[in-house]
This record gives structure tokens, C-alpha cells and sequence, in this order.
């Protein structure tokens, strides 16, 4: 996913293409970072990397930036709805669901 939103980020604001294995290294760092990190550390991995290997404005870097991090964390999060939302409906045991309607109303008011 996040190597998708990178290359649509640079084809539509550069137009330009960069290596498949260059992409994909860095999405495989900027998945990590975020994933196990932080987002705001993963977004400043992308930006610096992105302007140090294109050599790009300031303004194209934030902007893949964005649409890398952003675009990946909405796939994710819907891809996360929709396994739990399935494994809740079948019964599998490691994807269900585990919280009543009190816990939701608490974690969404707190969130």
C-alpha cells in the first residue's frame, strides 16, 4: 500500500519515476517507522529521503510525503475494519472483535 501512494505521489506531482527498488526500499523503511515507531518520524524519513534522492522542492517533498503517509494510515485503518468486521461475523478467534458497546463508547470519547 504505502509503495503505491509513494509512486502515485511522484508521478503526479513530479512526473517523474523513480527506481522500483528505490521505491520499494523506502517504503519498506517508512512502513516500519510507522507501524513500530512514530508517524511523525516516519514522515520526516520520507520527506528527507525523497528530497535527498530526487532533489526535489521542498513543496513536491511535503506533498508525497503526505499522500504516502496519509493514504497508507486510511488503507490501513480500512483494511483493519475490514478483517475485524469478518472475523467478528466468523468467528475466527484472532481477528474478532473484542469489546462491548460500553468499551467502544469509552475508547471512541477518549480517543
Amino acid at each position: 500500500m504505502y509503495y503505491e501512494f509513494l509512486k502515485t505521489g511522484f508521478e503526479v506531482f513530479t512526473y517523474k519515476r523513480p527506481r522500483k527498488f528505490i521505491l520499494f526500499a523506502l517504503s519498506v523503511g517508512a512502513t516500519l517507522v510507522t507501524l513500530f515507531g512514530n508517524i511523525l518520524a516516519a514522515m520526516a524519513f520520507t520527506f528527507f529521503t525523497v528530497l535527498a534522492y530526487k532533489k526535489l522542492e521542498i513543496k513536491e517533498a511535503i506533498l508525497i510525503t503526505l499522500v504516502a503517509e496519509f493514504g497508507f494510515m486510511i488503507a490501513f485503518i480500512s483494511l483493519y475494519f475490514i478483517f475485524t468486521t469478518l472475523g467478528t461475523i466468523f468467528g475466527i478467534e484472532g481477528l474478532e472483535l473484542n469489546l462491548d458497546w460500553d468499551e467502544l463508547i469509552h475508547y471512541a470519547m477518549h480517543s
